[in-house]
């Protein structure tokens, strides 16, 4: 994305908002919910947040929804 290829960055938006910034995606305390709970499903969370940020950085949208949404997640891992 950062090579200048739009039409991947434009992919890449649509699946972060569409999915992993989804209300549906992440469970009442906002973190993101996949496969249930459990430590077992840390690594969705914190791949989650580490694509989520990455998704903040390529389009500087540091807006509180995208950054809660990193630290909610990073929270329940940790």
């Amino acid at each position: 994305a950062l090579l200048g290829d739009a039409a991947a960055l434009t992919q890449f938006n649509n699946r972060v908002t569409g999915h992993f910034l989804a209300a549906g995606s992440r469970n009442g305390a906002g973190v993101y919910n996949a496969h249930g709970g459990g430590w077992g499903a840390l690594r969705y969370s914190g791949n989650a947040a580490f694509i989520v940020a990455l998704y903040a950085k390529l389009n500087s949208n540091y807006t509180a929804t995208v950054m809660n949404a990193i630290y909610n997640d990073i929270d329940y891992v940790m």
